[in-house]
């Protein structure tokens, strides 16, 4: 029987891009509005048989036990996803049990850069948006639901059950006090001999990325070691999927505080691959300031890309506090994850009451987001996200 290093809480057990800024930048700060850790975390685990394999090697024995692996999916449930939150991603499967029942599987990567002050609250708000959308159908019967925190935080945080939040527990509550427990899975504790042993390139490059993001040191000495597990995948013989999946890992690196661009693109020029890897470096470069530029041919360059990036970081704010107000969280929790104020949340959900008039007026070919803002007295972050939602629905 394999060995299995991470453990199921149970609740008894819970202890730019021109070349110019990026060379004079300190890089302080993570570049908005991109959120690299949700894209490479979707980019890899949205692979069924990438997530297969991470489960096998992660979850306990007890649990592989029941699962039959080779029948993991997408989940056809519904989404319940962070649509791109600052806090959390996930990705959402379906497993049938070896007696043919049915559990749903939320990947979940908690990627802020501090401790989580109300984790399992979070995590038990992944199951309850499950269980809802399987009761919006006739004649439903809600199944399991599993949660997998995978944590690249600070080393020795552990998920506590939900009791140990609450001011003034006592046993004679614990009936009544549902657990919030999950399959924890910190990257710090899995060792990098451990993740180079998967087969998958790109996923073992993700893991190391996420995994050692802060350590300047390391990355100077290991990205080529690293990226070569992409460029000489054994499980992709597409030299075009090599570069898409380039793509991401570099979008990811770009946007690290730990190491300068000039020097990830200098450390990478020694890999077998190195005019495709430039020719990706370029595009992501190009792909960071399009905004900017478009804005900088009114008002100059250094200030459009400087604009460019204060609106897209304010849009996707926006983006995601709707979002969150959509599946019904509760505005305090969203004020903390989101760091912004009650009265911003109150703003946007009043703007919210109006997506109907949005949506009739683009529907009547009226196809300016700023003018029916205007006219409807709303952002047009809003107006953009109904269009968004509209050509959703008609894919």
């Amino acid at each position: 029987m394999k060995e299995k290093t991470f453990p199921i809480f149970a609740p008894h057990q819970l202890p730019f891009t021109m070349e110019n800024l990026h060379e004079t930048s300190s890089r302080s700060e993570p570049l908005p509005p991109s959120s690299p850790h949700d894209k490479l975390f979707k980019a890899v685990f949205k692979r069924t048989d990438y997530a297969r394999a991470f489960l096998a090697a992660c979850l306990p024995e007890r649990l592989l036990a029941r699962l039959d692996l080779s029948t993991l999916r997408p989940s056809d449930t519904g989404r319940v996803d962070s649509n791109f939150e600052e806090n959390f991603s996930d990705i959402q499967l379906t497993c049938d049990t070896y007696d043919g029942e049915q559990v749903e599987i939320v990947l979940i990567l908690e990627h802020k850069s501090y401790i989580p002050r109300h984790g399992s609250y979070q995590y038990m708000h992944y199951q309850d948006g499950v269980w809802g959308m399987q009761l919006q159908e006739k004649d439903a019967v809600p199944t399991p639901v599993v949660p997998v925190l995978i944590y690249h935080g600070p080393e020795g945080w552990q998920p506590k059950p939900w009791k140990d939040y609450l001011k003034g527990w006592h046993e004679v509550f614990a009936p009544y006090t549902p657990p919030g427990g999950c399959v924890f899975v910190p990257l710090h504790g899995m060792s990098d001999e451990k993740i180079k042993r998967f087969r998958y390139g790109f996923m073992v490059a993700a893991l190391l990325l996420l995994k050692h993001r802060l350590e300047r040191d390391y990355l100077l000495e290991n990205l080529p070691k690293i990226f070569n597990f992409v460029e000489c995948d054994p499980a992709e013989n597409d030299i075009d999927n090599r570069i898409e999946n380039l793509k991401y890992a570099l979008r990811y690196l770009q946007g690290l505080t730990a190491i300068k661009w000039k020097e990830a693109k200098d450390s990478l020029r020694s890999l077998n691959l190195t005019f495709q890897t430039m020719d990706v470096l370029d595009e992501v470069k190009y792909e960071g300031v399009q905004e900017g530029i478009e804005i900088g041919v009114e008002k100059g360059i250094g200030i459009g890309v400087e604009k460019g990036i204060e609106i897209g970081a304010k849009k996707e704010k926006f983006f995601s506090v709707r979002s969150m107000l959509r599946k019904n969280f509760a505005q305090e929790l969203i004020a903390e994850v989101q760091n912004v104020t009650l009265d911003y949340i109150a703003d946007v959900a009043k703007q919210m009451k109006k997506e109907p008039e949005i949506a009739r007026l683009l529907e009547q070919g009226k196809t300016d987001p700023k003018k029916i803002a205007d006219a409807l007295k709303v952002s047009p972050f809003l107006v953009e996200a109904v269009k968004r939602d509209m050509n959703d629905l008609a894919a």
